[in-house]
């Protein structure tokens, strides 16, 4: 009877870690605070998913240096329309700021060197931040500062932002590029491409294969050959395959 007592004891505290270890995130986190990195919760979000709107308010002064291949966001299980999740800056001194890792590509690599990639990710939104590429030399210069790339023929990203960030490059990344890709360096860009196939179009099979409705207000984009970018799938009529909604510099409606 004790032994059993003991099992059923030890059963309810490791289903008590592993349920607090594993549950979604909901409401307002620090970084550092709460989460030591942004790698940490990005890791977090993709696995764990969120269960209502969360915002990540990131301490004004914090840098990181972000890991070599750049940090990659996928669509986190939970977000919508009202379940949003936003990477904000917090207090009024100097923008939290993201420092590349070290690249080892090309504007020509299928798989190229980038700060941040949303794959088929929605509803993120990045506001107040600062991305940059401190490297000096080819190719370890980043190719792009925050891509957006498809998942799938049946997912693409759609309904995320970019506000008040400064994403800086550098410029000496100019080499031609090959398929579907613009020649250089890009400060945002959203490609009609799997990350790891880059130079080649994908065949969208669905609306919500479209990178649609994403927001770019308000951002600094420096020393870098192109600022943003939208390649898109190449729909027939009616057009309902194609990337629509996209705004660059409007007036933000959110």
């Amino acid at each position: 009877m004790k032994l059993f007592s003991h099992c059923f004891f030890t059963a309810c505290v490791f289903w008590f870690f592993c349920s607090k270890g594993f549950a979604q995130l909901n409401g307002v986190y620090t970084i550092p605070g709460n989460f030591p990195s942004l790698a940490a919760v990005i890791s977090t979000l993709n696995t764990q998913g969120i269960s209502g709107s969360v915002t990540l308010n990131i301490a004004s002064g914090y840098t990181e240096t972000v890991s070599n291949g750049g940090y990659t966001i996928y669509p986190i299980p939970g977000a919508s329309f009202l379940n949003t999740v936003t990477f904000k800056a917090q207090g009024a001194g100097a923008a939290p700021l993201f420092v590349a890792g070290t690249g080892s590509a090309v504007p020509s690599s299928n798989a190229q060197d980038g700060i941040i990639k949303l794959i088929g990710a929605d509803y993120i939104t990045f506001d107040g931040l600062e991305f940059t590429d401190l490297n000096t030399t080819n190719p370890q210069t980043m190719e792009f500062g925050i891509g957006f790339f498809k998942l799938s023929t049946t997912d693409g990203c759609q309904s995320n932002t970019v506000k008040n960030c400064t994403i800086t490059l550098n410029r000496i990344n100019n080499a031609n590029a090959a398929g579907i890709v613009y020649p250089g360096s890009r400060g945002i860009e959203l490609v009609n491409a799997q990350s790891g196939a880059h130079l080649s179009a994908m065949t969208v099979l669905a609306a919500s294969g479209s990178n649609s409705n994403n927001r770019f207000y308000n951002n600094t984009i420096q020393n870098c050959n192109i600022g943003i970018t939208c390649i898109g799938f190449a729909a027939l009529s009616p057009y309902n395959l194609a990337d629509f909604g996209n705004d660059v510099g409007g007036n933000p409606i959110r």
